[in-house]
């Protein structure tokens, strides 16, 4: 299983509207690579390592997926799904892609 990580990092003074993202960005990625979608996940930071601190990432959202080749499918709307992104936040989202081992 592959998994393509978004993650927006906790900084301040930037905004992130979580409703609009799970309802319209997810509903939107959905909709155009549903069908290689094995599982979606939505993540809120609460705090970071230590006590008291500052969640590293606002968000992160976890996009599973059966193989490489899927990658495909998620490149060919990458540009729809970016012009988005500032309907949601001003922050620079970081793309992380990984095979599940365990």
């Amino acid at each position: 299983m592959i998994v393509f990580t978004v993650m927006y990092p906790n900084e301040p003074g930037k905004h992130f509207d979580m409703d609009y993202y799970t309802t319209k960005h997810i509903g939107l990625v959905k909709e155009r690579v549903g069908h290689v979608l094995k599982g979606v996940s939505v993540e809120k930071g609460l705090s970071g390592g230590a006590p008291g601190s500052p969640a590293t990432y606002a968000v992160v959202c976890r996009l599973q997926l059966e193989n490489p080749e899927d990658l495909a499918a998620m490149a060919a709307h990458s540009p729809e799904f970016d012009a988005d992104v500032p309907n949601f936040t001003d922050i620079i989202p970081i793309r992380d892609i990984r095979e599940v081992v365990v």
